[in-house]
């Protein structure tokens, strides 16, 4: 990322078995602030299946400074941002 290259990271640590959206482990944010960039989330729909469809969506890139309060401790703004992607996902996924 210090490149400018991409890096992808499912942040609910595994693939979901039953296609329903899982918690978000709190990785995805500690990476996302420690780093400083932008994040672009994808929703997948679908079991994952050899061959099965599965449709992918690219959603809108977001600034990780909106997810940071300088008032809170480094792990609370990692707490709300994990929670805050989770929403936001679930809102992407119709959930």
């Amino acid at each position: 990322m210090k490149d400018g290259e991409t890096f992808m990271i499912f942040p609910e640590g595994t693939r979901s078995k039953t296609g329903k959206l899982q918690r978000f482990m709190p990785g995805i944010a500690g990476i996302a602030i420690e780093s400083g960039a932008p994040l672009i989330m994808a929703s997948i729909k679908g079991k994952p299946r050899l061959f099965g469809k599965t449709e992918v969506t690219f959603h809108e890139k977001m600034d990780v400074a909106q997810f940071i309060d300088p008032e809170k401790k480094h792990f609370e703004n990692i707490r709300a941002m994990t929670e805050a992607l989770h929403e936001k996902m679930r809102e992407a996924l119709g959930e």
